[in-house]
């Protein structure tokens, strides 16, 4: 015996961990770099390790909820050093801080302990409403993303204890003013830092000072400025320049074809039709690979093809989902391709040559090409519904020419089928005299063409049904039928043909209902370079149902697959959304002592879209549900950095600075924590961001939602958030008593 692997999920997990591995740890040390270069490289290792601590932590929480090291949970851990190293650059900056200012170690880790440690648990808490939206997408995208919410609030909590109770510890022994560096190393990294800082202080002092006085002097400009901005950046959707999809399309090693043969075609009929398109995808295949080195692998490792069911979407294989009901006129192939490293071509490409070898077969009734690892639904689906069920494959058959004229759709199909001819039996009446039903009828027949169960033989653990049925040659023709005899009521037996009439008719394999009504499916695929599912899903509504409807005045439709999915998707994350926005606003309340004050924070919320979009315009991606889950996280730092900065504004003010002077010092003194948690979460994403391999495309529009987001959105709410607290007080307090030019000081 010779047993061959076929499909080896291990070694694409390997490859998919290797690759974030790698990427994460690039951004853990451009992290560091960044931190060295604005902190004390001591400072800076420390706060790593607190980082690391975090991540440790939560692998304990990942054993106790039982979540699953994959895929998306590997991606957590990069996410994490983006925005949990957020937390102790805070804490780390204002122990700091107090350190230059000649406090000695101890006081100093104390009071820049304590200084923040409201704001700090608070921007934490808002971050993990933030967040929980998650949890109530349903279907495959909430499965699939179950583990960021999880992972990411143990990672938040973890990080903040570590923050107010551990680092401070560890930050207590950083060198005051006084030290003077007694090596190379230290000498370096002084000189580094000091022409680092000499530079932040010329901007603060420069053009961020300049843009602060025009924040608070001219508040309607800016607050105008920034909402052109907005919509500028949210038309780019509609307007079809930055593309929009429900998913991503993800990539596997495999690509399928689904065979459908017409009802009643024998599975050795089925199995010929199958071997015609194995042998159609060798010579794409071949087509695609003939540049490549005649000692070069092929990059094919196997090829299953299965008679019965169709294969199975996310992974391939041998064991596709498993059915009790195995259809002779189904048929899955599959081509297992080497992993991606190995070979110069995608799967989406080998599914596309594939699919122009085959071409349409006049004598198949449908084939459906796949290279996608995760099914969310197919892209286009239309469910009929009519009154007349006569008049349904007409209009199914109407829409689907009118899907096949769509550039950019293919393998349209309707599950409408003629059905297969069958021999119909009906009772006479003079057998009702015998004692004959139509139910017993019917049962001795069955039992003598299909069988009947007589007994039940045990078999190790399992119980195996014995059935008994006429001999092939007693069964075979029409003859047989009319011949067999019946048994009545009495015990005696008749033929059949003088019980019950024969005639053929034909019989759908199956039957949809809607409402109580016939109906029928109607699907179909799209090529992304060429149009989305949501765009040929419009052109349906706008146009060709409306028409549909007009000719056929009872017709009902409704939309499902990938739509339908998003729509619920969507709808959950919405409400979600809402909950979790009042939840914020709960909080921030708490902190800030006021009913207004979190509205100027919240305010910044949706400006992080700007960020996405725009981040998305410049890499080219598609905007998907991906990088909506993005937004969610962008609003929990965004919403840490605004409060940040309020904090420091109402501390000035507590202090009796003026007010105008209060908002440009404050958003000063704090320009440097926030722009340090947005540069160490942008180099965090980054190698991800750039990351050219396929296994990495499904997690880029996250990574760049994230990276480019928060870069964008620091540089709005750096002004914005002075400008909305300018015009918060021409509402609350007297702007009269605003001094008209502010007395600016060193952050």
């Amino acid at each position: 015996m010779h047993v061959d692997i076929l499909n080896d999920e291990s070694q694409t997990y390997s490859e998919r961990a290797e690759l974030l591995l790698k990427n994460g740890a690039l951004g853990l040390m451009l992290v560091l770099v960044a931190l060295a270069l604005f902190l004390e490289i001591r400072l800076a290792v420390w706060v790593v390790v607190g980082l690391a601590t975090s991540l440790v932590g939560v692998l304990a929480v990942m054993l106790i909820l039982d979540v699953a090291l994959d895929l998306h949970s590997l991606f957590v851990f990069v996410l994490a050093i983006g925005i949990i190293v957020d937390d102790a650059i805070i804490v780390a900056e204002n122990i700091h801080l107090e350190r230059q200012r000649g406090t000695p170690g101890l006081a100093a880790a104390i009071r820049g302990a304590r200084r923040i440690k409201v704001p700090l648990t608070f921007a934490v808490l808002t971050s993990i409403v933030a967040f929980t939206p998650v949890f109530f997408i349903p279907g495959g995208i909430g499965a699939a993303w179950l583990a960021l919410p999880i992972m990411i609030i143990a990672m938040l909590l973890i990080s903040l204890f570590e923050s107010l109770f551990v680092l401070p510890n560890h930050l207590s022994h950083l060198h005051g003013p006084e030290w003077t560096p007694s090596n190379g190393v230290d000498r370096f990294f002084a000189r580094t830092k000091g022409h680092v800082d000499r530079q932040l202080t010329r901007f603060v002092e420069g053009p961020l000072d300049r843009a602060l006085n025009f924040a608070t002097d001219q508040p309607a400009v800016v607050v105008a400025g920034a909402l052109g901005l907005f919509v500028l950046s949210v038309s780019l959707l509609p307007a079809g320049i930055v593309t929009s999809s429900f998913a991503d399309v993800v990539e596997g090693d495999f690509a399928t074809a689904r065979l459908e043969m017409p009802d009643g075609t024998p599975a050795n009929r089925t199995y010929e039709v199958a071997k015609e398109l194995e042998a159609a995808g060798y010579r794409a295949i071949e087509r695609l690979t003939r540049d490549r080195a005649e000692d070069a692998p092929s990059v094919v490792s196997g090829v299953t093809v299965t008679v019965g069911q169709g294969p199975r979407r996310e992974g391939g294989g041998l064991t596709p989902a498993p059915t009790l009901n195995p259809q002779a006129n189904v048929a899955a192939i599959e081509f297992k391709l080497v992993g991606v490293q190995q070979r110069q071509i995608t799967t989406g490409e080998v599914v596309q040559a594939w699919r122009e070898e085959v071409g349409s077969p006049p004598y198949v009734r449908g084939i459906t090409f796949s290279g996608e690892v995760v099914d969310f639904g197919n892209p286009v689906e239309v469910l009929l519904s009519h009154p007349d069920s006569d008049r349904l494959p007409s209009i199914a058959s109407s829409l689907a020419d009118s899907l096949r004229s769509i550039d950019g759709v293919f393998d349209v199909r309707s599950d409408h089928t003629p059905g297969v001819r069958e021999i119909q039996l009906a009772l006479k009446p003079e057998a009702r005299t015998l004692g004959l039903t139509q139910e017993a009828l019917a049962g001795q027949a069955r039992a003598a063409f299909f069988g009947a169960e007589v007994e039940r033989v045990q078999r190790g653990r399992d119980e195996v049904g014995v059935f008994v049925r006429l001999p092939d040659d007693e069964r075979n023709a029409i003859a047989d039928i009319e011949a067999y005899p019946i048994r009545t009521a009495s015990g005696g037996e008749v033929p059949l043909r003088q019980v019950a009439t024969l005639k053929t008719g034909v019989a759908a394999p199956s039957v949809r209902r809607r409402d109580g009504q016939r109906a029928v499916t109607v699907t179909a695929d799209v090529d992304l370079n060429v149009i989305t599912g949501g765009e040929a899903n419009e052109v349906l509504l706008d146009n060709v149902l409306p028409e549909l409807t007009a000719a056929n005045p009872d017709l009902t439709y409704m939309l499902g697959g990938e739509q339908q999915q998003q729509l619920d998707s969507l709808d959950s994350l919405y409400r979600g959304f809402a909950v979790a926005m009042l939840v914020i606003f709960a909080l921030l309340a708490i902190p800030l002592r006021s009913y207004t004050k979190p509205f100027i924070v919240m305010a910044a919320i949706p400006f992080g879209i700007v960020g996405v979009i725009l981040g998305h315009l410049i890499l080219g991606l598609t905007f998907t549900t991906t990088a909506i889950l993005g937004i969610l996280g962008l609003s929990g730092v965004v919403v840490n950095d605004s409060l940040v900065m309020l904090d420091a504004i109402d501390q000035r003010v507590r202090e009796g600075t003026p007010v105008r002077t209060a908002i440009i010092e404050g958003a000063k003194r704090r320009f440097r924590p926030i722009m340090l948690t947005s540069v160490t979460t942008f180099l965090g994403f980054m190698p991800l961001i750039l990351e050219q391999a396929i296994q990495a495309q499904y997690l880029r529009p996250f990574a760049a939602s994230l990276g480019f987001g928060i870069m964008i959105t620091t540089a709005i709410l750096m002004v914005l958030i002075p400008a909305l607290y300018s015009i918060r007080l021409g509402f609350v307090g007297n702007p009269a008593k605003m001094p008209n030019h502010a007395e600016t000081t060193p952050a």
